[in-house]
């Protein structure tokens, strides 16, 4: 009877283990993305890092190499009304290796805005660098390059308190699958234009 009841015992005590390594050790799932990120809007400014893009400068005429050094899709999850909403937030970094090292563009697109694309300049939350749902140009010649559906979003950011600062107008030229083709800014009435030479 003792062996017996020990073998009873011991199996259930295996059975005991087998359940908890089968279901105690069980994660939650992950909850599916509210509001993913618009994967058509992110065609124009998401590219891979180590990408290049060679830039013509208006002002001084030299040519500007900008590499993408940051491109990273993250969770923005947030809490609204007790509900928990996990979405997707996207950055971005370019940096300047001519004629020496700097940041050229930087901006983050945040995941609370149902999925839509709005890219705002890291350095002033006013300047908006990208937005899919703004202005499209049909046609437009770049470097004697032809480009269609150029998307084109424009902000004014700054200061703007008299005698105090400034006010930048800018304007992005944006095309799906190249990147910027165009980038100007207007500042004390000078105006700074980049054009887009090529890209890997």
């Amino acid at each position: 009877m003792k062996q017996s009841h020990f073998n009873s015992v011991f199996k259930g005590v295996i059975i005991l283990l087998l359940f908890n390594a089968c279901f105690g050790c069980k994660k939650n799932p992950i909850p599916p993305l509210s509001y993913p990120l618009s994967t058509d809007a992110l065609a124009y400014i998401k590219f891979d890092v180590g990408k290049y893009f060679i830039y013509r400068d208006s002002v001084t005429n030299q040519i500007d190499s900008v590499v993408v050094t940051q491109s990273e899709l993250q969770p923005d999850n947030f809490v609204s009304n007790g509900i928990t909403y996990n979405n997707q937030q996207y950055s971005l970094i370019w940096m300047e290796y001519s004629p020496y090292l700097k940041e050229w563009l930087s901006g983050t697109a945040p995941g609370n805005l149902n999925g839509r694309v709005q890219l705002i300049a890291n350095d002033d939350p006013n300047h908006y660098l990208f937005q899919d749902v703004t202005t499209i140009i049909p046609t437009m010649v770049v470097e004697g390059k032809t480009y269609n559906n150029v998307l084109l979003t424009t902000s004014s950011y700054g200061t703007n308190v008299v005698g105090s600062g400034f006010t930048t107008t800018s304007a992005n030229y944006w095309v799906k699958g190249v990147g910027l083709i165009k980038r100007s800014e207007t500042n004390n009435a000078v105006t700074k234009t980049w054009t887009l030479i090529r890209s890997n």
